[in-house]
């Protein structure tokens, strides 16, 4: 207070997804962080093996750090045989709030979005067969949409800006990076989300499925949780995903639901399944 001078600076470890992609051979997935004209993919993630058996030891890799070239990673694709995606400005906030979908230089349809669905198009990209349009917008919205411009529905998950989307060759995964730190998988045809990733500055992560079944560096488990409001006259509590490592720590569930590309599908098979509901209140 005396002299202005910065004593310590306090900050999380997470950031801001601005890149993701696919490798070409789909083993695996990766994202950046890093804001530049076209952000990099700076670290990868290798999926499990769709050959092994749902048995097999072969889970979910480690984070690595990416060196060398992204040209190997497949990124948005605003460009699919004759057709291309432009957005423009519009609306009533100054947002790019109109996306284009053009044929031979046609504008065929136009999607514009307001303050009660994303505001702007923030990403956008082709699935490899053309057939539909994924676009990320402000506040966490994902969409999915046919050439027409018609919407097929919302991929529901994410609470910040969502910055990079990124469809697998095979057209059956999408991943998307968001302001809200994660990068999250997601199954293109139901629209649900498999898999959540938090990866942090100190290299410590965690990944998990809706249900709270989840995968871990050593203490990246400690990283995530729970609140658990008690009413207005007391104290919130706050239960980590680590109270829980007994019940929920399945790299098993993890590796099958990528597999199957369902998280019911996954419990089923594993045998996982948890009254988390009750975990929660119990603990």
């Amino acid at each position: 207070m005396r002299d202005g001078k910065l004593q310590q600076r306090l900050s999380g470890v997470g950031a801001a997804i601005l890149a993701v992609g696919f490798s070409s051979d789909g083993r695996e997935f990766g994202w950046g962080k890093t804001w530049e004209p076209i952000s990099p993919i700076e670290y990868t993630i290798t999926l499990p093996a769709k050959a092994e058996a749902l048995d097999s030891k072969q889970f979910l890799g480690t984070p690595r750090k990416l060196s060398g070239s992204n040209r190997d990673f497949s990124r948005a694709q605003d460009k699919w045989h004759d057709w291309t995606l432009r957005t423009r400005k519009g609306g009533n906030y100054g947002h790019q709030a109109i996306l284009d979908i053009r044929q031979q230089n046609r504008t065929v349809a136009s999607i514009e979005r307001g303050s009660t669905d994303g505001y702007d198009h923030r990403s956008y990209t082709f699935t490899p067969d053309g057939e539909r349009i994924i676009s990320g917008g402000m506040a966490g919205v994902l969409t999915a949409y046919n050439r027409d411009g018609n919407k097929l529905g919302d991929f529901v998950g994410h609470t910040g800006d969502v910055w990079a989307v990124a469809v697998s060759s095979d057209g059956r995964l999408l991943v998307s990076g968001s302001a809200d730190q994660t990068v999250r998988l997601w199954d293109i045809e139901t629209r649900e989300n498999l898999l959540t990733l938090f990866h942090g500055s100190d290299d410590e992560w965690v990944a998990w499925t809706p249900t709270g079944h989840y995968t871990a560096s050593v203490n990246g488990d400690k990283m995530v949780g729970w609140q658990i409001n008690r009413g207005v006259d007391k104290a919130a509590n706050y239960i980590t995903i680590a109270q829980l490592r007994d019940h929920l720590y399945r790299p098993d569930v993890i590796a099958a639901t990528i597999r199957l590309r369902s998280v019911k599908k996954a419990i089923d098979q594993t045998g996982a399944h948890v009254d988390l509901a009750r975990l929660l209140q119990r603990e």
